[in-house]
């Protein structure tokens, strides 16, 4: 159960709302409060509710919050699903506290390691199972019975859905244009999901790009040249206020195929670890200013210490160290048995790898060791050869 508090004093009042909740509706009684040093937990109105109640309080060390495991990686784990449900909806970040409670609503209606394989924390706190069919995903666009525009007005609306009312069987809807959430019983949810970057306000749609019904009518009402009678059901868009969405598009251009993958797609290549940077796979240069690291990529030139080939490590005065940390590398590798011998299968393409030198210092700058990594060359990975899908966390 998640409270949303608008300042960290009133975590007292929600504690004592969820100790009436427990006691109630699961009719047992709260023995331990674990919680860190924070100063909402230790004012003393808190003290002597948790002596009226006859809790006992534990507390983590300062800068130990490991000591507190399970709490911190239910945090951070539901922060993560509130990031992600953010990026994909296009949703503004304000509505980070509805996210965060259907994140909770998923989670305690899903199954977890620290209970009975099939048991959900729903179950087994209500002894029902859980109706997990056909949830929708958050942000979804949403069309609302709509019955204040009049007659001769627009019997829907368009919402987004941002998850289900705690309080009654009904959907809570974000309306963009009011920025205002309302709760909704008569919802019927859009074929299309969640909406694209050409869906945005301002941003052009390609002709022939969309064959859904729904999103073939907003076009339709979008097309008609709005007239003095019908001001009031059309929506005319405002000028876009992100002007960087069109540069979002480049990833739908049909880019062409470099050399060197067409010669691998045609069979004719070659390999091994001396190949040059395919042409179309250059690595884009920084935009942003990196004054700090320039800085010290310099000094380490300057210093001598920065390595960027093996030929260099071989020339440099310190070449016993680098051998040294290699064999290190090469034994490492070995024992977590990274790799196996086989024969190139034909036809494929071979990913080469080269090594990686580094030398950490201490905050003097004295040398304390030197570091070598022998790492693959991902970039000679060419899409629909060596992988097919890419996933990001």
């Amino acid at each position: 159960m998640i409270y949303l508090l608008t300042n960290k004093s009133d975590a007292f009042e929600a504690y004592k709302s969820f100790v009436a909740w427990v006691e109630t509706q699961i009719k047992t009684r709260i023995k331990v409060l674990h919680s860190d040093r924070g100063g909402e937990y230790l004012s003393e109105e808190f003290n002597l509710f948790l002596e009226e109640k006859g809790m006992e309080r534990k507390l983590t060390v300062h800068d130990t919050p490991e000591e507190n495991g399970v709490a911190e990686q239910l945090n951070r784990m539901l922060v993560e699903r509130v990031r992600v449900m953010l990026i994909a909806s296009q949703l503004p970040t304000r509505l980070w506290g509805e996210c965060l409670m259907h994140a909770a609503w998923i989670k305690n209606h899903t199954w977890t390691r620290a209970l009975p394989p099939g048991v959900t924390p729903y179950e087994l706190l209500t002894g029902n199972m859980p109706e997990l069919e056909d949830i929708p995903e958050w942000g979804a666009v949403v069309w609302v019975h709509n019955m204040a525009d009049g007659k001769l007005g627009d019997r829907v609306k368009e919402g987004r859905w941002i998850g289900y009312d705690c309080e009654s069987k009904g959907h809570c809807i974000y309306w963009q244009e009011r920025r205002a959430i309302t709760v909704e019983r008569s919802v019927v949810f859009s074929k299309k999901g969640l909406p694209i970057i050409e869906d945005l306000p301002g941003v052009d749609v390609f002709q022939g790009e969309s064959d859904d019904e729904d999103e073939e009518y907003t076009h339709k009402e979008e097309n008609v040249a709005p007239e003095p009678i019908e001001e009031p059901m059309v929506e005319v868009p405002k000028e876009p206020t992100n002007l960087t969405l069109p540069e979002l598009r480049c990833s739908e251009r049909n880019k062409q195929p470099s050399r060197y993958v067409k010669d691998i797609q045609s069979g004719e290549f070659s390999t091994g670890t001396k190949e040059k940077l395919p042409k179309g796979l250059q690595i884009p240069a920084m935009e942003e200013e990196i004054s700090s690291l320039a800085m010290s990529v310099r000094m380490d030139e300057a210093s001598g210490l920065l390595l960027t080939s093996l030929n260099e490590a071989m020339k440099s005065p310190d070449w016993l160290c680098w051998k040294e940390a290699m064999e290190e590398e090469r034994e490492a590798l070995e024992v977590h048995g990274t790799w196996r011998v086989v024969d190139a299968p034909k036809g494929s393409n071979i990913v080469g790898c080269q090594w990686v030198f580094a030398i950490k210092c201490d905050a003097a700058g004295n040398i304390i060791r030197y570091k070598a990594r022998l790492v693959a060359q991902g970039f000679s990975q060419v899409s629909g050869v060596d992988f097919f899908d890419t996933y990001a966390l």
